[in-house]
């Protein structure tokens, strides 16, 4: 093992498996593992250590941690235990500790989902896509308009008029017009009303 101390009262030590601390006089300290990987606690108690396959971490004073994978996919977990991760090509997701989950993908297209399991996908053109757990779901578009599709196949469409399609999942149809008319047919095109 050897020892040296700058005349700056930097220290180093060097261990015989090649591994090294040192310490500077602000504070901080530098320490590279017998295997590559670098550690250097800053004088304000932030650590950041790189290990030789690239990934890289840093923990805050307060606890809160990034890290980098190699692949670029970088998490970071807050103190209150809330986790971001971002993806290479710019998707940002954050999980509360509540069980929401919070995307941005790279498009812009906003997901979020509730610790139910119900999902909400906004789009950048406005239109907002809900999920239920049933497998129900509801599209509504910029124009007002609404397409709710239910677990047994059938549609309901309130468009932005005031005018309704009503679909059942065994083909037949009713379309209600605003001023209330409306007319049905059955699935192979027979008017019933």
């Amino acid at each position: 093992a050897i020892a040296i101390t700058e005349p700056d009262g930097t220290s180093s030590y060097r261990a015989p498996d090649g591994a090294m601390t040192q310490s500077q006089p602000d504070g901080t300290i530098l320490h590279r593992a017998a295997d590559g990987t670098m550690t250097m606690t800053g004088a304000d108690g932030v650590i950041s250590t790189r290990t030789p396959t690239g990934t890289s971490s840093i923990v805050q004073p307060d606890g809160a941690t990034t890290i980098v994978a190699v692949g670029g996919v970088m998490t970071t977990t807050d103190v209150d235990g809330t986790v971001t991760t971002t993806l290479p090509d710019g998707t940002v997701t954050r999980l509360d500790t509540d069980g929401w989950s919070f995307s941005t993908d790279a498009e812009g297209s906003e997901t979020t989902i509730q610790p139910d399991g119900t999902t909400t996908v906004t789009h950048l053109d406005g239109t907002e896509l809900v999920t239920y757990t049933d497998g129900s779901t509801v599209l509504r578009d910029t124009d007002g308009s609404r397409t709710f599709t239910y677990p047994d196949g059938s549609t309901f469409q309130q468009l932005a008029d005031g005018a309704s399609i009503s679909t059942e999942a065994d083909g037949s149809t009713t379309v209600t017009n605003p001023d209330g008319s409306y007319k049905s047919t059955n699935a192979d095109g027979s008017t019933i009303h």
